[in-house]
């Protein structure tokens, strides 16, 4: 699946009210088998951006393409993008209609109309099993009882049920114990595994960084850095001006590279610097 957006703006249109754009001259693209993140201050805009990927918001100005393909036009509807991108917002309760977990799971793949009984079926129970959560066990139970990190997860499930080329997701860490960490970071190699593409918004940019192969920061409503993540970790000075805070681990780089870490590109997250640091420790 490709993705590509043309000078997007957006403002929400209130009646007797003069208002501002949300968004600003939005360009960017998706291809497949990208795991991109999205970072900025809270009021950036994120949530408003990743609303226009599947249609729940329309551009006030702009373009919006798939596959060539224009939405909001005659050339594709907004069912067939929503069986392609499926976004898990940051709050699930929010996002729960059914009285069971197997309901909430069969509703999204049932609406899209393209799936068998047997392959809804079989998409449910792989989806709970994928978020570490058994079939049998959470079935019958009421989505609204379970504790918040189990919410999460069949939040989280009810979208991959669907089966979308482009998963888009809100603040994935909320919520989530490390246990559930781990399981999202098992979720976004199986996305690799698949070639498909992943959408991750968050404020947390350490967590991000962890995860992604491209960054991009949204300020202001603007996209002001869409780049491979090695390039965002020589921008510390540009990410202060953004209003956003250093991954912690970025203060360390730069004066070990001096001794001992022979390739500073390499070094783009937590975990390659201490893989980084336990390497010298064993040579």
């Amino acid at each position: 699946m490709y993705l590509k957006i043309e000078k997007l703006f957006f403002k929400y249109q209130n009646p007797g009210i003069e208002s501002r754009f949300i968004l600003k001259n939005i360009n960017f693209q998706i291809h497949g088998n990208e795991i991109i993140g999205l970072a900025g201050q809270s009021g950036s805009g994120k949530t408003t951006l990743i609303q226009h990927l599947n249609g729940l918001l329309k551009p006030t100005q702009g373009h919006i393409y798939y596959d060539d393909k224009e939405l909001f036009s005659k050339q594709i509807s907004l069912n067939e993008i929503r069986s392609q991108v499926g976004i898990a917002f940051q709050f699930p309760e929010s996002q729960f209609f059914n009285e069971t977990v197997e309901e909430e799971l069969a509703f999204g793949p049932k609406n899209l109309k393209k799936f068998s009984p047997s392959e809804i079926q079989q998409q449910i129970q792989d989806a709970l099993e994928l978020m570490g959560l058994d079939f049998e066990k959470f079935r019958h139970r009421n989505p609204y009882y379970l504790s918040g990190g189990e919410k999460r997860r069949v939040a989280l499930a009810s979208v991959i049920a669907m089966n979308p080329a482009l998963l888009v997701l809100d603040e994935p860490t909320a919520g989530l114990d490390h246990s559930g960490i781990l399981l999202l970071e098992n979720l976004i190699r199986q996305y690799r595994i698949r070639r498909k593409s992943l959408f991750i918004v968050s404020h947390n940019i350490d967590s991000l960084l962890e995860f992604v192969d491209r960054i991009m920061i949204l300020h202001q409503g603007e996209i002001v850095f869409d780049k491979p993540k090695h390039d965002f970790i020589f921008s510390e000075e540009k990410i202060l001006q953004w209003g956003l805070k250093p991954p912690p681990f970025m203060n360390y780089v730069q004066p070990l590279k001096k001794y001992f870490i022979n390739n500073q590109n390499r070094i783009t997250s937590r975990t390659e610097l201490f893989n980084a640091l336990t390497l010298r420790s064993v040579l």
